[in-house]
């Protein structure tokens, strides 16, 4: 079974693809996320596979050198195959496995989050999700890596319009997106945002996540590469968040701020992974 790792979006080897397989023989897993095409790290590329009749071969191609160089790894097969069968890959009832299906695994608002899960389900990815097709749909006012706003936004849900803004902030060869905010209490001028996004601009602006702080308690730190996206529903403020490449738990969750700025969990949302 083929795999592919997605590319890290920025930093060293910033868009490599790296390509794995995972190999099973007699239902038995013999090779789980085996790499053969890493342009990052070429040493861990094997060109060639071979088995046959107990016996199992890797060959790769060293630096520099003429043709393949081979391995017997036939210990690898037999301490597989003297294992149990790999029962996630054989269901031993035969019923099907449902990988890459959307599930919804917290549910604190139940028109809300059915709403996300049924984008989601069909396809549609983070940027589309919840976007206005209908006139029940929310209002969505950041779009992907462009500069928008300032704008008001009451993201904590106390009544008083805060000042919002997003743009596309990168220092050096990373690209982020900055998202800047002011609390409504302080009744910052909306013309006083910053025209630019270099550090001593953006300085006296709260974030919208404190550095400090993890949000999204699924029981790992803050985890880099995410989105986050504010949005209204039903006259309420929520925070849409996901991972950008596989970092799991939760690969999409809806959060909503609260006066005091506490972060509730209001939907999570996964999807099933491949098994490899």
């Amino acid at each position: 079974k083929l795999g592919v790792s997605p590319a890290r979006h920025f930093g060293t080897c910033g868009g490599a693809t790296k390509h794995f397989f995972s190999m099973w023989i007699s239902q038995r897993r013999i090779l789980s996320r085996r790499m053969f095409d890493n342009p990052c790290e070429q040493f861990q590329n094997l060109d060639l596979v071979y088995y046959q009749s107990g016996k199992l071969v890797f060959c790769s191609t060293p630096d520099d050198a003429p043709s393949l160089a081979c391995l017997d790894v036939s210990h690898i097969y037999r301490e597989a195959i003297a294992g149990p069968i790999d029962k996630i890959e054989y269901p031993p009832d035969g019923s099907p496995r449902r990988e890459g299906h959307v599930i919804l695994l917290r549910s604190e608002n139940p028109e809300l989050c059915a709403a996300l899960h049924a984008d989601l389900r069909s396809g549609r990815d983070f940027y589309d999700a919840l976007t206005p097709n209908q006139p029940s749909a929310p209002d969505w006012p950041l779009g992907p890596m462009q500069s928008r706003g300032p704008f008001e936004l009451d993201i904590n849900n106390d009544g008083l319009p805060d000042v919002l803004a997003i743009n596309t902030y990168g220092p050096g060869d990373i690209g982020e997106e900055l998202i800047l905010l002011a609390d409504g209490r302080d009744a910052r001028d909306i013309a006083t945002f910053p025209k630019d996004t270099s550090r001593r601009q953006v300085a006296a602006f709260a974030a919208l996540i404190p550095a400090d702080q993890t949000v999204f308690a699924e029981g790992r730190s803050t985890p880099p590469y995410t989105l986050l996206r504010p949005f209204v529903w039903q006259g309420r403020t929520f925070v849409l968040y996901s991972t950008v490449f596989d970092i799991r738990p939760p690969e999409w969750a809806v959060y909503q701020i609260s006066p005091d700025n506490t972060f509730a969990a209001i939907c999570v949302l996964d999807r099933v992974p491949i098994h490899y």
